[in-house]
């Protein structure tokens, strides 16, 4: 008898078992995406302000990522559809805004992000880009935001993101350089350096690689 029910506590026990490992299989199997290592993306936001962007995410450790790329500033091209900069002139009081033709130039661009593991798909990053308009202007972003990563396949990402930010121009020719929608714009009285804060957007298109 004894054995008997040593046989059936046996039985009870291996089902158990096997049913918490069917249970944690189920909760990591994510169709295979934690072997792919690497994202490398562009942000169509970007595209509209000027800057055609090349990004890569990678892993770092445990919940920790970062995002890093390089941009071409094509304003000098093509007019951006979004986010211009007008020219004030020398005056730092003077508000006659003057579309002006940006020279090229290029940005970089660098955001540690963190995830949880229980909701890998939704990220806080901190920003940081800086842009150069040769010989004109330099601009640098910085900002902090809550985003979410969309899987459209396997392979291919969709991650949005939008937060505060602080965006900060320094001239380089003399003159003063604005962004006219912007929630403050503030200027320095000895240097043509101007301060604003904006609430930034970021709209990604990804591609996962091992």
């Amino acid at each position: 008898m004894r054995k008997i029910h040593v046989i059936l506590f046996l039985l009870l026990m291996i089902s158990r078992l096997s049913a918490q490992q069917d249970s944690i299989a189920y909760f990591l199997n994510d169709s295979g995406l934690s072997s792919y290592k690497k994202v490398v993306k562009t942000d169509l936001a970007q595209i509209l302000k000027g800057n055609l962007m090349c990004m890569v995410e990678k892993d770092i450790s445990g919940n920790m990522r970062m995002e890093y790329g390089i941009g071409l500033l094509t304003a000098a091209l093509v007019e951006p559809m979004f986010n211009r900069l007008y020219r004030q002139g020398t005056d730092v009081f003077g508000e006659d805004f003057t579309n002006v033709k940006m020279k090229p130039g290029f940005s970089l661009y660098v955001s540690p992000r963190y995830t949880d593991i229980k909701f890998p798909w939704i990220y806080v990053s901190s920003n940081l880009l800086a842009e150069y308009y040769i010989g004109q202007l330099f601009v640098t972003d910085v900002s902090f935001t809550l985003g979410y990563e969309y899987n459209l396949s396997k392979k291919i990402v969709l991650d949005v993101s939008t937060g505060f930010g602080v965006d900060m121009l320094a001239s380089t020719d003399g003159y003063y350089y604005v962004h006219k929608h912007r929630l403050f714009n503030g200027k320095s009285l000895t240097v043509q350096n101007t301060l604003s804060f904006y609430i930034p957007l970021s709209v990604k298109i990804g591609y996962r690689i091992p």
